[in-house]
């Protein structure tokens, strides 16, 4: 391709010295200019886009080939948590299990009141071609209803049973 593009250029510049000799109108030696200046642009857009390129997936390649980094982020992770006291790392659970029943409220939030905008705006019937979406959309909102509920229920559970452990260590 790019031995195309200039090959290209090549011949638009002998084209224009051969016309230039043989032609005395500026317009038609100015409309050669610009073909010329265009695909030197369009060369030089195309060169542009292919370093780029050729950086981005040399910055994949080192990406994927360094597995030590991998490694490295797990074991600083591990470092971290090996770090902290029994109620620091309680208060990381619970955080983290706030933080699952909260975008599991949202997306609840979302389940309903969205299925309300879409009846409101009428989108079903102004716009027949994503009728279809809609209604597997309706389909499996009982799923993702079902599912949200499980997970934020499992996850309550789950902190209560930790709670309660740790309440009864610190009775004993």
């Amino acid at each position: 391709m790019e031995q195309k593009l200039r090959n290209s250029v090549e011949i638009k510049r002998e084209l224009q010295t051969k016309y230039s000799e043989n032609s005395e109108d500026p317009a038609i030696f100015d409309k050669i200019q610009e073909v010329i200046s265009t695909g030197e642009e369009i060369q030089n857009m195309y060169e542009s886009v292919n370093n780029k390129f050729d950086s981005f997936i040399n910055k994949i390649n080192t990406l994927l080939n360094n597995s030590n980094n991998k490694s490295q982020y797990f074991d600083s992770l591990q470092s971290f948590f090996d770090g902290l006291n029994y109620e620091q790392n309680l208060a990381i659970v619970h955080i983290s299990g706030s933080l699952f029943i909260l975008f599991g409220l949202i997306s609840l939030i979302s389940i309903f009141y969205g299925d309300k905008l879409i009846i409101f705006f009428d989108l079903e019937n102004r716009f027949p071609k994503i009728a279809k979406f809609i209604q597997i959309r309706r389909k499996f909102q009982q799923y993702y209803l079902l599912l949200n509920i499980g997970l934020i229920i499992i996850v309550l559970l789950i902190i209560i049973y930790v709670n309660i452990i740790e309440f009864l260590s610190q009775i004993n």
